[in-house]
Protein backbone atom coordinates (compact mmCIF):
# COMPACT_ATOMS: atom_id res chain seq x y z
CA UNK A 1 0.00 0.00 0.00
CA UNK A 2 1.53 3.13 -0.88
CA UNK A 3 3.03 6.15 1.92
CA UNK A 4 0.56 8.75 0.53
CA UNK A 5 -2.11 9.79 2.54
CA UNK A 6 -5.19 10.29 0.75
CA UNK A 7 -6.27 14.19 0.99
CA UNK A 8 -10.13 13.34 1.11
CA UNK A 9 -10.57 10.22 2.53
CA UNK A 10 -9.54 11.35 5.83
CA UNK A 11 -11.63 13.29 8.67
CA UNK A 12 -11.73 16.59 7.92
CA UNK A 13 -9.00 18.39 10.40
CA UNK A 14 -9.87 22.59 11.03
CA UNK A 15 -6.65 24.82 10.28
CA UNK A 16 -5.93 28.28 11.15
CA UNK A 17 -5.64 30.51 8.50
CA UNK A 18 -2.47 30.49 6.83
CA UNK A 19 0.53 32.51 7.98
CA UNK A 20 2.69 34.28 5.70
CA UNK A 21 6.29 32.79 7.24
CA UNK A 22 8.82 35.67 5.37
CA UNK A 23 8.55 38.66 3.64
CA UNK A 24 8.75 37.68 -0.40
CA UNK A 25 5.95 38.13 -2.33
CA UNK A 26 3.69 35.04 -1.89
CA UNK A 27 2.17 32.99 -4.83
CA UNK A 28 -1.29 33.78 -4.80
CA UNK A 29 -3.62 30.43 -4.88
CA UNK A 30 -7.44 30.50 -5.49
CA UNK A 31 -9.23 27.81 -3.93
CA UNK A 32 -12.70 27.22 -4.95
CA UNK A 33 -15.04 24.50 -3.54
CA UNK A 34 -18.52 24.28 -1.84
CA UNK A 35 -17.32 21.91 0.39
CA UNK A 36 -15.84 24.01 3.47
CA UNK A 37 -13.68 20.44 4.82
CA UNK A 38 -12.21 20.61 1.35
CA UNK A 39 -10.51 24.11 2.11
CA UNK A 40 -9.73 23.08 5.63
CA UNK A 41 -7.98 20.38 4.79
CA UNK A 42 -6.13 21.99 1.70
CA UNK A 43 -4.92 24.81 3.71
CA UNK A 44 -3.40 22.13 6.29
CA UNK A 45 -1.65 20.24 3.64
CA UNK A 46 -0.15 23.53 2.05
CA UNK A 47 0.82 24.66 5.95
CA UNK A 48 4.50 25.64 5.50
CA UNK A 49 4.76 25.18 1.58
CA UNK A 50 7.15 27.14 -0.54
CA UNK A 51 8.42 27.34 -3.84
CA UNK A 52 11.49 29.36 -4.89
CA UNK A 53 11.51 31.15 -0.96
CA UNK A 54 8.09 32.64 -1.46
CA UNK A 55 5.30 31.35 0.71
CA UNK A 56 2.17 30.96 -0.70
CA UNK A 57 -1.55 33.11 -0.42
CA UNK A 58 -4.42 30.92 -0.05
CA UNK A 59 -7.74 32.50 -1.13
CA UNK A 60 -11.05 30.88 -0.62
CA UNK A 61 -14.33 30.61 -2.66
CA UNK A 62 -16.80 29.01 -1.85
CA UNK A 63 -18.98 29.33 -5.25
CA UNK A 64 -17.89 30.02 -8.98
CA UNK A 65 -19.83 33.63 -7.55
CA UNK A 66 -17.53 34.20 -5.40
CA UNK A 67 -14.29 33.46 -6.69
CA UNK A 68 -15.00 35.69 -10.40
CA UNK A 69 -15.48 38.51 -7.66
CA UNK A 70 -11.54 36.95 -6.02
CA UNK A 71 -10.29 37.35 -9.24
CA UNK A 72 -10.91 40.52 -10.21
CA UNK A 73 -9.65 41.76 -7.08
CA UNK A 74 -6.48 40.12 -7.46
CA UNK A 75 -5.63 40.11 -10.48
CA UNK A 76 -1.96 38.10 -9.73
CA UNK A 77 -3.41 35.01 -8.55
CA UNK A 78 -0.93 32.42 -9.85
CA UNK A 79 -3.17 28.58 -9.87
CA UNK A 80 -6.24 28.27 -8.83
CA UNK A 81 -7.85 24.49 -7.86
CA UNK A 82 -11.37 24.73 -9.33
CA UNK A 83 -14.47 22.05 -8.31
CA UNK A 84 -16.45 21.42 -11.08
CA UNK A 85 -19.94 20.58 -9.37
CA UNK A 86 -20.97 23.70 -7.02
CA UNK A 87 -24.18 26.20 -7.11
CA UNK A 88 -24.96 24.36 -10.47
CA UNK A 89 -23.66 21.14 -12.03
CA UNK A 90 -21.40 22.93 -14.50
CA UNK A 91 -20.71 26.04 -11.94
CA UNK A 92 -16.66 25.31 -12.07
CA UNK A 93 -16.93 24.69 -16.23
CA UNK A 94 -18.14 28.21 -16.75
CA UNK A 95 -15.78 29.68 -13.81
CA UNK A 96 -13.05 28.66 -16.34
CA UNK A 97 -14.79 30.33 -19.30
CA UNK A 98 -15.01 33.37 -17.39
CA UNK A 99 -11.45 33.43 -16.94
CA UNK A 100 -10.02 32.93 -20.05
CA UNK A 101 -12.58 34.06 -22.45
CA UNK A 102 -13.88 37.07 -20.61
CA UNK A 103 -10.83 38.31 -18.47
CA UNK A 104 -8.52 36.77 -20.77
CA UNK A 105 -6.78 35.79 -18.20
CA UNK A 106 -4.38 33.08 -20.14
CA UNK A 107 -1.46 32.94 -17.32
CA UNK A 108 -3.27 31.70 -14.30
CA UNK A 109 -2.72 28.08 -14.55
CA UNK A 110 -6.39 26.07 -13.60
CA UNK A 111 -6.38 23.13 -11.65
CA UNK A 112 -10.17 21.06 -12.35
CA UNK A 113 -10.58 19.07 -8.99
CA UNK A 114 -14.10 16.85 -9.01
CA UNK A 115 -15.69 14.31 -6.65
CA UNK A 116 -17.79 13.33 -9.80
CA UNK A 117 -16.12 12.23 -12.42
CA UNK A 118 -19.09 11.71 -14.62
CA UNK A 119 -20.25 15.56 -14.63
CA UNK A 120 -17.64 16.42 -16.20
CA UNK A 121 -15.88 13.60 -17.98
CA UNK A 122 -12.09 14.10 -17.99
CA UNK A 123 -11.69 13.97 -22.29
CA UNK A 124 -14.21 16.03 -22.44
CA UNK A 125 -12.93 18.37 -20.59
CA UNK A 126 -10.01 18.51 -21.17
CA UNK A 127 -10.41 18.44 -24.40
CA UNK A 128 -13.03 21.56 -24.94
CA UNK A 129 -11.63 23.74 -22.07
CA UNK A 130 -8.23 25.56 -21.43
CA UNK A 131 -7.48 23.64 -18.38
CA UNK A 132 -3.55 22.88 -16.90
CA UNK A 133 -4.87 19.18 -15.10
CA UNK A 134 -7.87 17.12 -14.24
CA UNK A 135 -8.14 15.58 -11.06
CA UNK A 136 -10.69 13.21 -9.17
CA UNK A 137 -10.71 14.35 -5.47
CA UNK A 138 -10.15 11.01 -4.44
CA UNK A 139 -7.10 10.45 -6.09
CA UNK A 140 -5.07 13.36 -4.86
CA UNK A 141 -3.13 12.98 -2.02
CA UNK A 142 -0.79 15.14 -0.10
CA UNK A 143 1.88 14.32 -1.90
CA UNK A 144 0.32 14.76 -5.39
CA UNK A 145 -1.23 18.00 -4.09
CA UNK A 146 2.08 19.38 -3.49
CA UNK A 147 3.40 18.12 -7.01
CA UNK A 148 0.61 19.92 -8.33
CA UNK A 149 1.27 23.22 -6.97
CA UNK A 150 5.34 22.75 -7.81
CA UNK A 151 4.09 22.11 -12.18
CA UNK A 152 1.87 24.74 -12.24
CA UNK A 153 4.03 27.58 -10.33
CA UNK A 154 7.11 27.11 -12.30
CA UNK A 155 4.86 27.11 -15.29
CA UNK A 156 2.79 30.56 -14.38
CA UNK A 157 6.42 31.86 -12.95
CA UNK A 158 7.27 30.92 -16.81
CA UNK A 159 4.85 32.81 -18.27
CA UNK A 160 5.19 35.96 -16.30
CA UNK A 161 9.00 36.13 -17.33
CA UNK A 162 8.22 36.00 -21.13
CA UNK A 163 5.35 38.19 -20.68
CA UNK A 164 8.03 40.19 -18.77
CA UNK A 165 10.29 40.55 -21.62
CA UNK A 166 7.51 41.45 -24.26
CA UNK A 167 6.45 44.23 -22.29
CA UNK A 168 10.24 45.38 -22.63
CA UNK A 169 11.01 44.72 -25.64
CA UNK A 170 7.54 46.57 -26.70
CA UNK A 171 8.84 49.52 -24.69
CA UNK A 172 12.36 49.53 -25.83
CA UNK A 173 10.83 49.58 -29.54
CA UNK A 174 7.86 52.79 -28.34
CA UNK A 175 11.26 54.57 -27.20
CA UNK A 176 12.79 55.24 -30.93
CA UNK A 177 11.53 58.49 -31.15
CA UNK A 178 13.04 59.36 -27.42
CA UNK A 179 16.13 58.12 -28.79
CA UNK A 180 16.33 60.23 -31.10
CA UNK A 181 15.47 63.20 -29.71
CA UNK A 182 18.94 62.79 -27.42
CA UNK A 183 21.41 65.51 -27.65
CA UNK A 184 24.42 63.67 -26.68
CA UNK A 185 25.74 60.25 -26.40
CA UNK A 186 25.63 60.00 -22.81
CA UNK A 187 22.05 61.16 -22.74
CA UNK A 188 21.55 58.46 -25.41
CA UNK A 189 23.35 55.63 -23.26
CA UNK A 190 21.64 56.69 -20.23
CA UNK A 191 18.38 55.83 -21.91
CA UNK A 192 19.14 52.70 -23.41
CA UNK A 193 20.43 51.68 -20.19
CA UNK A 194 16.73 52.44 -18.15
CA UNK A 195 15.45 50.59 -20.42
CA UNK A 196 17.65 47.42 -20.59
CA UNK A 197 17.03 47.95 -16.50
CA UNK A 198 13.24 47.54 -16.93
CA UNK A 199 13.72 44.41 -19.30
CA UNK A 200 15.67 42.67 -16.15
CA UNK A 201 13.34 44.28 -13.56
CA UNK A 202 16.39 46.54 -11.71
CA UNK A 203 14.35 49.75 -12.79
CA UNK A 204 14.73 50.79 -9.07
CA UNK A 205 18.60 49.66 -8.36
CA UNK A 206 21.68 51.16 -8.94
CA UNK A 207 23.57 50.63 -12.52
CA UNK A 208 26.39 52.51 -13.85
CA UNK A 209 28.41 52.26 -16.58
CA UNK A 210 31.55 53.91 -16.69
CA UNK A 211 35.21 54.29 -18.09
CA UNK A 212 38.66 54.73 -16.42
CA UNK A 213 40.11 57.80 -17.47
CA UNK A 214 43.41 57.09 -15.97
CA UNK A 215 44.95 53.49 -15.15
CA UNK A 216 48.35 54.51 -13.34
CA UNK A 217 48.95 52.85 -10.27
CA UNK A 218 50.50 55.39 -8.30
CA UNK A 219 46.98 57.59 -9.24
CA UNK A 220 43.39 57.22 -7.50
CA UNK A 221 41.65 55.85 -10.34
CA UNK A 222 39.57 58.84 -12.59
CA UNK A 223 35.96 57.28 -13.80
CA UNK A 224 33.90 58.58 -16.52
CA UNK A 225 30.30 57.76 -16.22
CA UNK A 226 28.37 56.87 -19.43
CA UNK A 227 25.42 56.23 -18.02
CA UNK A 228 23.45 55.50 -14.88
CA UNK A 229 20.30 54.40 -13.78
CA UNK A 230 20.29 57.34 -11.60
CA UNK A 231 21.80 60.18 -13.37
CA UNK A 232 22.71 63.22 -11.85
CA UNK A 233 24.20 66.72 -12.42
CA UNK A 234 27.16 65.82 -10.58
CA UNK A 235 27.85 63.20 -12.50
CA UNK A 236 29.58 61.45 -9.65
CA UNK A 237 29.48 57.72 -8.17
CA UNK A 238 29.15 56.73 -4.55
CA UNK A 239 32.29 56.82 -2.55
CA UNK A 240 31.44 53.11 -2.08
CA UNK A 241 31.14 52.16 -5.73
CA UNK A 242 34.47 53.97 -6.45
CA UNK A 243 36.03 51.84 -3.87
CA UNK A 244 34.57 48.87 -5.22
CA UNK A 245 35.06 49.62 -8.81
CA UNK A 246 38.42 50.51 -7.85
CA UNK A 247 39.34 47.30 -6.62
CA UNK A 248 37.89 45.39 -9.60
CA UNK A 249 40.67 47.65 -11.86
CA UNK A 250 43.64 46.66 -9.29
CA UNK A 251 42.48 42.99 -10.01
CA UNK A 252 42.04 43.09 -13.64
CA UNK A 253 38.65 40.67 -13.67
CA UNK A 254 35.21 40.67 -12.79
CA UNK A 255 33.65 40.80 -9.55
CA UNK A 256 30.43 38.74 -8.26
CA UNK A 257 29.16 39.58 -4.48
CA UNK A 258 25.94 39.12 -2.71
CA UNK A 259 24.98 42.24 -3.23
CA UNK A 260 26.71 43.42 -6.39
CA UNK A 261 28.33 42.71 -9.66
CA UNK A 262 31.22 44.53 -11.33
CA UNK A 263 31.99 43.30 -15.04
CA UNK A 264 35.84 44.23 -15.76
CA UNK A 265 36.26 44.72 -19.56
CA UNK A 266 38.86 46.28 -21.86
CA UNK A 267 38.16 47.97 -25.36
CA UNK A 268 40.40 46.55 -28.45
CA UNK A 269 42.50 49.83 -28.18
CA UNK A 270 42.80 48.71 -24.07
CA UNK A 271 40.76 51.19 -22.26
CA UNK A 272 39.22 49.88 -19.23
CA UNK A 273 35.54 49.76 -19.08
CA UNK A 274 33.16 48.70 -15.97
CA UNK A 275 29.47 47.69 -15.32
CA UNK A 276 28.63 47.78 -11.84
CA UNK A 277 25.07 46.19 -11.06
CA UNK A 278 23.49 46.66 -7.32
CA UNK A 279 20.30 45.28 -5.96
CA UNK A 280 18.31 45.56 -2.82
CA UNK A 281 17.72 41.99 -2.47
CA UNK A 282 20.50 39.12 -3.38
CA UNK A 283 21.63 38.74 -6.89
CA UNK A 284 20.67 35.31 -8.57
CA UNK A 285 22.83 33.44 -10.80
CA UNK A 286 20.07 34.26 -13.17
CA UNK A 287 20.79 37.90 -12.69
CA UNK A 288 24.28 37.59 -12.80
CA UNK A 289 23.99 35.51 -16.60
CA UNK A 290 22.09 37.51 -17.35
CA UNK A 291 24.27 40.79 -17.11
CA UNK A 292 27.21 38.77 -18.27
CA UNK A 293 25.73 37.93 -21.41
CA UNK A 294 24.28 40.97 -22.33
CA UNK A 295 28.30 42.38 -21.41
CA UNK A 296 29.48 39.72 -24.07
CA UNK A 297 26.37 40.98 -26.67
CA UNK A 298 27.93 44.46 -27.19
CA UNK A 299 25.55 46.42 -24.87
CA UNK A 300 28.05 47.49 -22.53
CA UNK A 301 30.44 48.38 -25.97
CA UNK A 302 27.57 50.63 -26.57
CA UNK A 303 27.36 52.11 -23.41
CA UNK A 304 31.18 53.08 -23.21
CA UNK A 305 32.34 54.81 -26.05
CA UNK A 306 35.94 55.14 -26.66
CA UNK A 307 37.00 58.90 -25.95
CA UNK A 308 34.14 61.75 -26.92
CA UNK A 309 31.54 61.24 -24.64
CA UNK A 310 29.20 64.03 -25.87
CA UNK A 311 28.85 63.33 -29.24
CA UNK A 312 26.24 60.82 -30.86
CA UNK A 313 27.47 61.34 -34.57
CA UNK A 314 31.15 59.54 -33.59
CA UNK A 315 29.20 56.11 -33.28
CA UNK A 316 31.70 54.01 -32.03
CA UNK A 317 34.72 55.29 -34.19
CA UNK A 318 35.92 58.18 -31.94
Amino acid sequence: MSNDVFLFNDEPQHAETEVIINNAMPWQVLIVDDDKSIHEITTLVLNNFEFEHRPLQLLHAFSANEAQQLIQQHPDIALAIIDVVMETQHAGLELIKFIRQQLKNQRMRLILRTGQPGEAPEEHVIRDYDINDYKNKTEVTAIKLKTLLYAGLRSYRDICFIEQHKIGLEKIIGCTTSFLRCTSLREFASLILSQVAFLLGLEREQIYCCAAINSTPQTPLLLDVIASSTPSKSNELPADVVEKISQVQINKQSYYADDCFIGYFTTHNGNENFLYVSKGSKLGLVDLSRWIIRQHDGLVQLLSPKTNHDNPSCQGQC
